[in-house]
Order: structure tokens, then C-alpha cells, then sequence
């Protein structure tokens, strides 16, 4: 990340609140012995796909060989690729909200999980103009949606020595 921009650090909050609904006094159904609320929210930012000095352009000396009035042969130097000093964090927010609970005492538990998670500032391809003639610096131009349910549920039972459980999930 550029030196002369403030991009060196970033901040990524995150924080989680959940309520067991089903420890509270008016609480009086018997078969769901457990029942929680629960939603999260989170950041988090990733440098990975920068490598270093991605922001100064890059001089190259390539194919770039010219004659003088003398006749000595020179090596020319070009830009190969332009600059964005403006490279910053990939940065990913995610919601959460769901629903956790045990039935029968807790032989049947699952849950229930919508999720939305949004990524910005994804490293591609800058569109510069053909007669540019170098190579497209990157930039933090992508963006990236995902969000579903996802479902689980499981059963457990013990007979005697013997235990098993068996669940399922589907996103």
C-alpha cells in the first residue's frame, strides 16, 4: 500500500448479541427446551492480492533499442505500467441472524441462518483507454454479493453404552 496515502492500516469492527428466549420466566413451552435469537455482524479487510509496489508505475527496458547520430546502439526505458497509488484494503462486511433450539430434550436441536456478506474494494483491472499503451494498473473497483439460509438439524439419542447422533445440513 502507498506510503504517501493513508491506506497503511484499517479498522474491522465486529460484534455478536444473542437472546436464549427460552430462559426466560414467561417461558412456559415444554417441548422446545431450548430456543436462543441470535445476530452478528463482522469485517474484516485483506491485502493479499496486492503485491509490493503494486502502486508506482513500473519503468521496463525491453525491445526499446535506438540509434544515435554516431551510430551507437542505446537502450530506451519505458513505462510498462501506469500507477494507482490509491490501492487500499479489500474490504468484507457479514450479517447474521438466526435461530438456534433443542426440542425434546434436546434429542432434536437445529437452527435456522440467513446470511448476507458483501465484499468491496475487490483488486481488478483498471479500463484505461487503448492508446495508453501500457499495461492497466489495478484498482479497488469489485464488489461481490452472497447471501442464502442455511439450514440444520440433527438427532441424538443414547441407549445405554450406545450413542449416535445424525444430522443434516442444506445452504
Amino acid at each position: 500500500l502507498s506510503p504517501v496515502a493513508d491506506y497503511q492500516n484499517g479498522v474491522f469492527p465486529s460484534a455478536s448479541v444473542g437472546w436464549v428466549i427460552s430462559r426466560e420466566d414467561f417461558w412456559q413451552v415444554q417441548v422446545i427446551n431450548f430456543l436462543k435469537l441470535r445476530y452478528s455482524y463482522g469485517s474484516n479487510g485483506s491485502l493479499g492480492a496486492i503485491r509490493p509496489f503494486d502502486y508506482v508505475p513500473l519503468i521496463g527496458f525491453t525491445g526499446n533499442v535506438y540509434g544515435d547520430a554516431s551510430g551507437n546502439i542505446l537502450q530506451g526505458a519505458t513505462p510498462v505500467k501506469v500507477a494507482n497509488e490509491a490501492l487500499s484494503w479489500e474490504s468484507t462486511s457479514m450479517h447474521n441472524i438466526g435461530i438456534d433450539y433443542r426440542l425434546m430434550e434436546s434429542k432434536l436441536s437445529g437452527g435456522i441462518e440467513y446470511f448476507y456478506k458483501q465484499t468491496n474494494d475487490l483488486l481488478t483491472e483498471a479500463a484505461i483507454p487503448g492508446y495508453v499503451g501500457n499495461f492497466a494498473p489495478e484498482a479497488n473497483t469489485g464488489i461481490v454479493v452472497n447471501s442464502g439460509l442455511e439450514f440444520e438439524i440433527s438427532y441424538r439419542k443414547r441407549e445405554g453404552e450406545f450413542q449416535y447422533e445424525i444430522g443434516a445440513n442444506v445452504s
